[in-house]
């Protein structure tokens, strides 16, 4: 209400006389006094009311965003714990692929000492047991890659060296193989000489030209046959001695680089969660390996009595 308001408010009063003009002023003073107060008291409360309307909106904003940031977090944990589980099954997969190329890779060491295997098949079987070993080095650990390594690298060493003395004794094998395809043919004619001399008797035959050139011929087979014979008594001699001690440096290697699995084993089911007494284990290990060493001594010990 305005000044002007309030004296064209009196001005009414005034004309309807004293009285008026006195509740005129009581109305005044109730309005001076009463209406401030009660419009303060009504933008208060109307400010009172948006201020929670905003405080509302600003909690359910805060509650919204951390419902989101609950179910982001939520989400984020559950594909990482699903990572993890595919990283396991590959690892699984990886670990049980090489199991058997872990073997097959060491033994090669050990089978190096049988001739009658080829160096291709030898090599062969290396080259791939090595290639299936060598995805570990992709799941693997710190601690297995290490492992690994160290176990690759000890038995690609030992490969390596008795690979050239293999090749020694293959190629005096093959020569003595060669030898004996002459061996062969000097017999097969001494027999068929013999078989002639049998029939020349049983049909009186005494051409004295014909019976001297048929033993000639006998007697240089038979000297064309013991010198052979006696190249491949000489070569035999050699490659038996070389033999035994070839296939000892073999099991000594292969026994060496055996005592590096039991580490790279244990590493592996540290990874997949598979607990084992680690020293129990390599009780065991050390236990199993002994006895194979010795059976290995005793057959080679029986083997040098032979030859």
């Amino acid at each position: 209400m305005s000044i002007n308001d309030v004296k064209e408010l009196f001005q009414l009063f005034g004309s309807l006389g004293l009285g008026a003009i006195i509740g005129a002023g009581f109305v005044y003073l109730i309005l001076k006094s009463f209406i401030p107060s009660y419009l303060s008291s009504k933008a208060t409360n109307l400010a009172t009311k948006e201020d929670i309307g905003a405080i509302t909106h600003e909690v359910e904003l805060v509650r919204s965003g951390y419902s989101e940031m609950l179910e982001e977090v939520r989400n984020n944990h559950q594909l990482k714990l699903a990572s993890i589980e595919r990283e396991k099954l590959l690892k699984k997969e990886v670990y049980l692929d090489s199991a058997e190329a872990l073997s097959r890779y060491q033994n090669t060491l050990a089978v190096m000492s049988d001739l009658n295997v080829s160096n291709q098949v030898v090599s062969n079987s290396f080259s791939d047991s090595a290639a299936k070993l060598s995805k570990i080095n992709l799941v693997g650990s710190e601690a297995t890659v290490k492992n690994l390594t160290n176990f690759m690298g000890e038995v690609a060493a030992a490969y390596m060296g008795l690979l050239l003395e293999r090749e020694v004794l293959v190629s005096r094998k093959a020569h003595i193989d060669f030898l004996e395809t002459f061996r062969q043919k000097h017999n097969s004619e001494i027999e068929r000489c013999l078989t002639i001399m049998k029939n020349m008797n049983l049909e009186g035959i005494t051409d004295k030209g014909a019976w001297d050139r048929l033993n000639r011929l006998f007697e240089n087979e038979c000297k064309s046959r013991d010198k052979v014979s006696s190249e491949i008594d000489a070569n035999w001699a050699i490659q038996n001695e070389e033999h035994v001690e070839f296939s000892q440096r073999c099991l000594s290697e292969f026994f060496r680089v055996n005592d590096l699995t039991p580490y790279l084993l244990l590493s592996v089911r540290s990874e997949l969660d598979l607990d084992l007494d680690e020293s129990e284990y390599l009780a065991i290990h050390t236990e199993s390996t002994n006895k194979g060493k010795l059976v290995f001594d005793k057959f080679i010990s029986s083997v040098r009595e032979v030859v």
